[in-house]
């Protein structure tokens, strides 16, 4: 073995990183650690105010837009046949579970929101081995708390939460594996199952799958484990992969949605769909990744201590996952070409474990650099969150606003519509299908969004298919009235309609206009009597 090419130990590493060897005296060092200490139990105080303030938060922005499919579904309607949507179905599981609560929609989100959170935080709790990391453990998951919370409602309950969840407890369930010296099989299924449940959320689930399994072969291969035993491992844990995804597929061949599902997500959602976006750009999805001064620290520091973890071969089974696990959450984030902010949940959740990773040592550090980037840096970061958190009421009003105007609209429509009457809604996510759902009030088609037949030029046949399907069904069935909102996703005010002409006029004929407000105008089916 080459050892002049390997550093040898963690004063090797300093030298390299050119780290001055000036030590603080014991006094001062003591001093340091009980400012950075006041400063992380202001940050978990302000992390509770929040979080008890955030209580009665409604459900609102996307969460409704999964409910409504799941309220129709649990009516009878077929999932994909008869509601248009790109959703996975593993998300409709999820939201039918919710629906079927008992109690008032907003306190059930709520209530199934905080569990989502605790269990999060629970399982970074347990990432940090005891009793070495408690504190590093406290002080990610105050952090964690205090970027979760910034985003106000908005943020509550998002598809990337479930997934970092699950595959934050399937990264643990491998750890175990890796550490034990009889490795047990249930461990690799466990993790499996876990990964195929977040996949069957999102097809991004499928990453930290396989970049898990290339992990666990290559340091169990370290460990002298035999070719054998590396396979029959990757291959149980891969079984436990198919398992939810098969299920969820059974289930909906059963409902007589799996036919749609593959013709919506083969023909729709990878070849038009995932191009209808606003920030593909990389220079509008690097501005969302290194926006802010938090963005940008939190990710540097990372880089920082990873780099130091591998030179000073400090890098253990757990760690190494997780540092696999932050660059598939970055990866998330990417592919999904938005920039949207609960997109980067995965990378929030485990880029915190390994950004605080060392940080109940490095408070035992002496030197100055060294404390001053383990510890100082850190620090920082936490004073960046609490500022971002303490500034989340424009989000936080933002949310209650919409709700108010979901809900004045809801009740509106249900007062004014007779019985057996329908409402078309156009609109992607100003909270036009919210207020049908809390009105129960059904659409004459099934496509909850506007923006596959508006969003810019026309997309070829299939787009052409749906907009003689939509067009059909309303002529078909007119429903009472058409709520159509200002402003359009990704583009587009009143206006976009008149880019589907034959609509454009069929509602210029057969339409009036009943009601308007700022934000969307209700018109009515022309009384031709």
């Amino acid at each position: 073995m080459r050892q002049g090419w390997v550093l040898p130990g963690e004063d090797a590493v300093c030298l390299f990183f050119g780290f001055a060897m000036e030590q603080f005296s014991a006094t001062t060092r003591r001093r340091l650690n009980r400012l950075a200490a006041v400063v992380f139990a202001s940050a978990g105080l302000l992390g509770l105010l929040v979080l008890c303030r955030s209580l009665d938060w409604p459900l609102v922005d996307d969460a409704p837009l999964l409910h409504y499919p799941a309220w129709q579904i649990s009516q009878g309607a077929t999932p994909y046949r008869d509601v248009f949507d790109m959703n996975f179905p593993g998300t409709y599981l999820i939201h039918l579970a919710i629906i079927s609560v008992p109690g008032d929609m907003d306190v059930v989100w709520r209530v199934f929101d905080l569990c989502l959170l605790g269990t999060a935080l629970t399982l970074m709790v347990i990432a940090f081995p005891a009793p070495y990391r408690r504190y590093s453990a406290a002080v990610a998951c105050v952090t964690f708390l205090l970027r979760y919370l910034a985003y106000g409602p908005q943020m509550c309950g998002q598809r990337d939460m479930m997934m970092a969840t699950m595959q934050l407890a399937a990264v643990l369930a491998l750890a175990r594996l890796l550490e034990r010296e009889r490795p047990s099989v249930w461990w690799a299924l466990f993790a499996g199952v876990l990964f195929g449940a977040a996949t069957t959320i999102k097809p991004f689930g499928l990453i930290p799958f396989a970049a898990a399994m290339l992990f666990v072969a290559i340091w169990a291969r370290t460990l002298g484990r035999s070719a054998s035993n590396i396979v029959a491992t990757v291959a149980i844990a891969s079984l436990g992969f198919a398992l939810p995804i098969a299920g969820v597929l059974l289930w909906l061949h059963a409902l007589g949605g799996l036919e749609a599902f593959l013709d919506i997500f083969l023909n729709y959602t990878i070849p038009i769909y995932s191009k209808v976006d606003t920030s593909a750009s990389v220079s509008k999805l690097f501005f969302s990744l290194l926006g802010s001064p938090f963005s940008m620290l939190f990710l540097f520091f990372i880089g920082i201590m990873a780099i130091y973890s591998v030179l000073a071969r400090r890098v253990t089974a757990r760690y190494g996952l997780l540092l696999v696990a932050t660059l598939c959450g970055l990866a998330h984030f990417v592919c999904q070409r938005k920039g949207w902010p609960y997109h980067a949940l995965p990378m929030l959740t485990f880029g915190t474990l390994t950004c605080f990773w060392h940080l109940h040592e490095a408070m035992s550090y002496r030197d100055v650099y060294r404390w001053t980037v383990g510890v100082g840096t850190p620090v920082v970061i936490v004073v960046l969150a609490m500022v971002k958190c303490g500034m989340n009421s424009s989000y936080e009003q933002y949310s209650l606003d919409k709700h108010r105007q979901v809900e004045s609209l809801g009740e509106y429509l249900s007062t004014q519509l007779p019985d057996g009457e329908q409402v078309q809604v156009f609109d992607t996510m100003r909270g036009g299908i919210d207020a049908l759902l809390r009105a129960r009030i059904e659409q004459p088609t099934r496509f909850l969004y506007d923006f596959m037949f508006l969003a810019g030029e026309d997309r070829g046949p299939y787009v052409r298919a749906m907009r003689e399907e939509f067009l059909s069904d309303l002529v078909s069935r007119p429903p009472r009235f058409l709520v159509i909102y200002r402003r359009g996703w990704p583009d587009g005010e009143y206006e976009r309609i008149e880019r589907f002409g034959e609509l454009s006029d069929w509602i210029d004929r057969n339409y009036t206009l009943h009601a308007e407000e700022d934000e969307y105008r209700i018109l009515e089916k022309a009384d031709r009597s």
